[in-house]
């Protein structure tokens, strides 16, 4: 009995060691590099990290308001081309940001990518903006998603140069659990998985018609799935994962008095009682609900978002 008890942990310790041989020597990552513009509007800053920021910036005037977007968990500025454009062509400045390791910015392995880290970079890349163009200082922020817990940790930061945040359809009210399981082959097979399995056009189609609540073409699912497709974006994903954290509106150390939020009632990705949370802890919130829309009405309703962001920057008081 013994010894076939020692021949099979013998055995299953050979295909341990295989799998792991196999596992890590598939390649993990593609090999697409950043365009070098990827958009007309396209902006590529350095911070004091040495990580290189993608941004798409449109000076109208500088004197004038300048709005500042954060987007969401996966996806850019890209997710933006609907408000880019006809909030510029209402005089407003634009300052969109892909959030490492997202878009077109770069995928570093070595990043610390926790809230507080990625906002004071962030903060770096508006500031050399604001250098070239001499902005008013005074930004109003417009975030989605996991892009308004980055927000919460800039106003952290730098309260005074944040005039309202227009959020929408915002993460902030639970906080992510404790990564230090994410090591070794765990973190490979993750790699592995979104390498093979997970980007992909039928996945990301699949998760973008769960998250908009409607129809998504083609474009639609390139916009997203081409800058996922860069080369060492998954490595990143997995650095991003192993050290990120989330801020949330209890960890807002003083919350703006102008807050415009914008919600989808068929969101299916963010519970619906956060919102009343949300409500509760930020009761001088104006809290827009966007009927048959889901996580992202900015961009199956654009129109309509538009159209209330407008009314909520035009009522803002000089």
């Amino acid at each position: 009995m013994g010894d076939m008890m020692k021949k099979k942990m013998k055995m299953i310790i050979v295909i341990i060691v295989v799998l792991l041989i196999i596992m890590y020597s598939v390649p993990v990552e593609f090999n697409h590099p950043i365009p070098e513009q990827p958009t007309i509007n396209s902006v590529f800053k350095s911070t004091d990290q040495n990580i290189t920021i993608h941004s798409e910036v449109i000076i109208n005037d500088p004197q004038q308001t300048t709005l500042v977007f954060l987007h969401g968990l996966g996806a850019g500025t890209h997710s933006f081309h609907q408000q880019l454009p006809f909030f510029s062509d209402n005089d407003y400045n634009i300052i969109a940001m892909d959030i490492p390791p997202f878009g077109y910015s770069e995928k570093s392995l070595g990043l610390d990518y926790s809230r507080e880290n990625i906002a004071n970079q962030l903060w770096q890349v508006i500031d050399q903006i604001n250098q070239d163009h001499k902005l008013d200082k005074e930004y109003v922020f417009v975030s989605h998603s996991m892009g308004s817990s980055i927000m919460i940790a800039m106003n952290n930061q730098r309260p005074n140069d944040m005039r309202a945040t227009i959020m929408i359809a915002p993460a902030i009210v639970e906080s992510n659990t404790s990564s230090w399981w994410f090591v070794g082959p765990i973190r490979r097979g993750v790699a592995l998985f979104l390498r093979y399995g997970g980007i992909n056009e039928a996945n990301i189609k699949r998760l973008l018609t769960s998250a908009a609540n409607s129809d998504i073409d083609d474009d639609w699912v390139n916009r997203y799935l081409t800058p996922l497709q860069t080369k060492n974006t998954i490595r990143a994903l997995n650095q991003m994962v192993a050290t990120s954290n989330q801020v949330t509106m209890y960890d807002w150390i003083a919350p703006l008095n102008d807050i415009l939020i914008i919600w989808g009632d068929q969101d299916e990705w963010l519970d619906k009682r956060q919102l009343t949370e949300i409500a509760i802890h930020l009761p001088e919130a104006t809290i827009v609900t966007m009927p048959q829309s889901g996580h992202l009405p900015h961009e199956s309703d654009a129109k309509k978002v538009n159209e209330i962001i407008l009314s909520f920057l035009l009522s803002l008081q000089p």
